[in-house]
């Protein structure tokens, strides 16, 4: 009785030790990872005293919108290394990208680098685009009347089967979707509609579809919403998609 009791408490003893070490690994990983959520991002940003701000995308995607006061350092130009020296390390640094996983990259030289506190911006400026934070646009930034909701109800019921494709003119993902795009469009132009939604045009429509990050398509039948993905895929991907609900 006292061996089984003895065994008893040792399982315990163990399963008590393990859940303490995966609590503090889990800890130790948040920590290190250095993520923070928009709100958090922009909070902190605010309230840091002489905090540097950097945007780690190439010159053209920052060129099409960026945060205002970020200073471009291009993570995939072969002197980045060399240009973070121009930097403060003694600064609280912060980091953002088009999605986040150039800015946790970047965040990681840093840090082996000596910078003493740096965070990145989880979801990149994709999503704070869609949360409607402040953006310093470019000259070029596109203008135009959005869709009501009203009419996007009417267009999903038209009696086809209908793709819309949620996209922003700074976004390299829509960029490389937008001929895949095209070229189905043309080649079952009898079955299928496609509908696409400039985000910058559309954000209030947007915001009601849940789109968090570009592109995004979502596919109705009869009305109904019967597809939804998020990202880049080829065309025969896309296509074996379509023909399924055809």
């Amino acid at each position: 009785m006292k061996t089984i009791i003895s065994k008893t408490a040792l399982i315990i003893s163990i399963i008590l030790t393990a859940q303490i070490s995966i609590s503090q690994v889990s800890k130790d990983s948040a920590t290190i990872k250095g993520s923070l959520s928009v709100n958090d991002f922009e909070a902190k940003l605010n309230a840091t005293k002489d905090a540097q701000l950097i945007d780690v995308r190439t010159p053209d995607e920052y060129n099409s919108g960026h945060l205002k006061d970020a200073i471009n350092m291009d993570y995939w130009a072969k002197d980045f290394e060399q240009k973070l020296t121009e930097l403060d390390p003694s600064k609280h640094t912060f980091v953002y990208c088009l999605a986040g996983t150039r800015s946790l990259k970047a965040m990681q030289i840093m840090k082996k680098a000596g910078f003493s506190t740096v965070n990145y911006l989880e979801g990149g400026i994709m999503k704070w685009r869609v949360n409607d934070k402040p953006v310093t646009e470019s000259a070029t930034s596109p203008t135009g009347i959005g869709i009501k909701e009203s009419d996007y109800e009417a267009l999903i019921k038209n009696g086809k089967l209908v793709l819309v494709d949620v996209y922003a003119v700074w976004c390299p993902p829509c960029k490389e979707m937008a001929p895949i795009v095209e070229q189905l469009s043309n080649e079952l132009k009898d079955k299928l509609h496609v509908q696409k939604i400039n985000f910058d045009t559309n954000k209030p429509l947007a915001k009601s579809l849940r789109v968090e990050s570009f592109p995004t398509f979502i596919m109705y039948k009869n009305g109904k919403q019967v597809w939804r993905s998020e990202g880049k895929m080829d065309k025969a991907a896309l296509r074996l998609v379509i023909d399924r609900y055809l």
